[in-house]
């Protein structure tokens, strides 16, 4: 099943939709939230807490290397 921006975002925010655009375009990168924050131009908490909300809806996956987590897009 495809992924819509419904999936993503349930509230609408800007964050979110800043966010979900930087995925789309590279759905096989994983971020960092350091790397989003800078890309999207958002600070680093409001990207921490859009990777919180798609964690909880099993939209997104995070992976611990070293000592840094990343995000990728989570596949069917």
């Amino acid at each position: 099943m495809p992924i819509s921006k419904r999936d993503f975002d349930s509230k609408g925010d800007a964050s979110s939709d800043h966010v979900l655009k930087l995925f789309v375009n590279k759905p096989d990168k994983a971020f960092t939230i350091k790397e989003i924050s800078k890309k999207t131009k958002l600070d680093q908490m409001a990207c921490f807490c859009v990777m919180l909300h798609w964690i909880e809806r099993g939209m997104v996956e995070h992976k611990l290397i070293g000592k840094q987590y990343y995000y990728t897009l989570k596949r069917g």
